[in-house]
């Protein structure tokens, strides 16, 4: 039920923009990006992130869908996000070895009448709602969408390392 509720409406994913623009000549259309913020731009962000109780998670992936907006001009958009999977609450979880990491479809309505903040912190509160069940198998929510069997839920992922122990 959750999950059919998160992709309600859901037609397709939300293309690069590169696919859009027919700017990829090789077989392998993406590649990986990484960028590194300054410091001064990185305090600032969480500056930004504690004085709204946002997490900086949250900042990257509301940049991120912003970003998919601007480029493919949906109104909602769809794309994957990293998650740990490793749910506190299974016990001995501290002691398990291995991989616990799944990717999300995460989608989201762009309302560019709505102030940021506010559309950020429903992110965030949306992004805590998929943590309740991101150790469902990306193929289980795949086959509870309306997207037929074999076609991809989203073209693009964030994952977003922590390496400051801030805690989504």
């Amino acid at each position: 039920t959750f999950w059919k509720g998160q992709l309600q409406g859901f037609v397709d994913p939300t293309p690069l923009p590169a696919a859009q623009t027919g700017h990829i000549k090789t077989r392998q259309p993406y590649r990986r990006q990484s960028v590194q913020l300054s410091v001064e731009l990185t305090n600032q962000l969480s500056t930004l992130a504690r004085n709204h109780r946002l997490t900086m998670n949250t900042l990257v992936q509301g940049a991120w869908a912003l970003l998919l907006h601007h480029y493919s001009d949906h109104a909602r958009v769809t794309y994957g996000s990293v998650v740990s999977g490793r749910p506190a609450a299974l016990r001995g979880v501290e002691r398990m070895v291995g991989l616990f990491i799944n990717t999300l479809p995460v989608q989201v309505l762009i309302d560019l009448e709505q102030s940021l903040i506010p559309w950020l912190q429903e992110r965030q509160q949306q992004l805590l709602a998929l943590r309740e069940y991101e150790a469902t198998p990306l193929t289980e929510i795949q086959r509870w969408s309306d997207m037929p069997q074999g076609n991809a839920l989203f073209e693009s992922i964030v994952a977003f390392e922590n390496l400051t122990g801030e805690s989504v």
